[in-house]
């Protein structure tokens, strides 16, 4: 019904599209990760999936902290987009964070709309095993912290 009402609203009322992190955030908020890891890996056929995390999901979490931040999510709405995001971070735990090659683009709009608003970093990040670490950080459960901006 959500997307219903949001087609029709965007299409003959003066309120623009949902942006992909408002998408992801809305949800969030419906409890449906399964059709927001469904959109992600829709996007993951031309972007990464780092890029999904960091200009997609990250994006639309900082929403969440937004909201909660100036009182509209209780302690129960925010545990279940919580739960919700750790649903949806396993259901896309199974991805290879490797661009595809080109030739199988996505056809779903909402996807496109996420991959037009992602500009394409080629970039290949490393990624550590455990047995590369440092003999100090080989602990059972190693965590790298990286800050960011």
């Amino acid at each position: 019904m959500w997307n219903v009402w949001n087609s029709l609203t965007s299409c003959f009322g003066d309120r623009r599209a949902l942006s992909p992190p408002e998408i992801f955030y809305q949800r969030m908020l419906a409890r449906d990760p399964t059709e927001a890891a469904e959109k992600a890996e829709e996007f993951l056929k031309e972007r990464s999936l780092a890029s999904y995390y960091d200009e997609v999901a990250l994006k639309g979490l900082l929403l969440a902290q937004a909201d909660a931040e100036r009182g509209a999510l209780d302690q129960e709405r925010l545990t279940k987009v919580r739960d919700a995001v750790s649903e949806f971070a396993s259901d896309l735990s199974d991805q290879d964070d490797q661009l595809l090659e080109k030739g199988n683009p996505t056809t779903d709009a909402e996807a496109s709309s996420a991959v037009e608003s992602v500009t394409e970093n080629n970039e290949v990040l490393p990624i550590l095993s455990k047995e590369t670490l440092p003999p100090e950080w080989q602990g059972e459960h190693p965590v790298l912290c990286v800050a960011g901006t």
